[in-house]
């Protein structure tokens, strides 16, 4: 059904006049008539009938007027539904993260927005960081954070800030006096380290292979907070950016010895979108609290 025949069907019975809803659409009275006569041709209905006092609704007739007035009003709630989704008022942001950014991440951006817009739903995937990018590349995810340089041509960086790698230890490890060392210098130590589907071990591998050193990795794991634990028992040391153990740092169960090795000091992390993609109002909202509020992006 054409919108403007049903639009015109609609005034002619709220003012019972086809003449009288001329005026009030400013068309000629003969659009009017044709346009009704169309719809109750296409409905195979008579819709209305002429009576001394105006054009009086048939039983079809009230049925489409009440279909007409049901129909608009869904169309209020969802542009209204719309509107408030915009506002931040509803919906849902998906984000995609590796695991060293969650305490920062959910401590700092995730916490602060959802106290301020508490209707938004996010849906947070933790993953490694070239799952993070195929996932905001499929639009599985709007915004992702990694910990590298990307080379996908179908994904942008909107915010990029560079963090070197640092030495962490525990506070009673022989190595906590020092405030800057190579690797090459603490090759012998005994080491945790993060798996190779992190691009954290990945450097490590080609530091390696580049200074043709072997480290002995007594226990290597998937997890950021497995590693922190045990490196605190002083068992060993790790290789991780100085954001991802802020708070431990901060309360003295480790610490952070700045590493001199530009493989390991030439990172940086990445707040990602799929290039091309329609920025809504939650995405925009969400990118300045984490440029604003976390500590990797600072």
């Amino acid at each position: 059904m054409r919108t403007r025949a049903l639009r015109y069907f609609e005034v002619v019975a709220q003012e019972g006049s086809i003449r009288r809803a001329a005026d009030v659409l400013h068309v000629a009275p003969s659009a009017i008539s044709r346009q009704v006569q169309k719809l109750e041709e296409q409905l195979s209905v008579t819709l209305m009938q002429r009576h001394k006092q105006g054009m009086l609704l048939t039983t079809a007739g009230d049925q489409l007027l009440r279909f007409i007035r049901d129909m608009r009003q869904r169309e209020d709630y969802f542009l209204s539904h719309l509107a408030d989704a915009e506002a931040l008022k509803t919906g849902t942001l998906r984000l995609a993260t590796g695991g060293g950014f969650i305490s920062d991440l959910i401590g700092n951006a995730i916490a602060d927005f959802a106290r301020t817009y508490p209707g938004v739903r996010i849906d947070l995937n933790i993953c490694g960081g070239d799952e993070v990018i195929r996932l905001v590349q499929d639009d599985e995810a709007e915004l992702g954070i990694v910990f590298h340089q990307h080379n996908n041509a179908y994904v942008e960086s909107l915010l990029t800030c560079r963090q070197p790698l640092v030495l962490m230890v525990s506070p009673e490890h022989r190595l906590a006096t020092c405030t800057e060392l190579s690797l090459q210098e603490v090759a012998g130590e005994t080491f945790a380290v993060l798996t190779e589907a992190f691009h954290i071990r990945q450097l490590l591998t080609l530091w390696e292979n580049k200074s043709r050193i072997h480290l002995r990795a007594q226990l290597t794991c998937n997890s950021f907070d497995a590693l922190k634990l045990y490196v605190r028992t002083g068992l060993a040391v790790t290789v991780l950016p100085r954001f991802s153990a802020s708070s431990e740092i901060r309360d003295g169960t480790l610490h952070a010895i700045d590493l001199v090795d530009e493989v390991l000091t030439n990172t940086s992390v990445h707040l990602v979108m799929r290039k091309g993609r329609q920025t809504t109002a939650a995405m925009q909202t969400m990118r300045d609290y984490i440029g604003r509020t976390m500590e990797a992006f600072s």
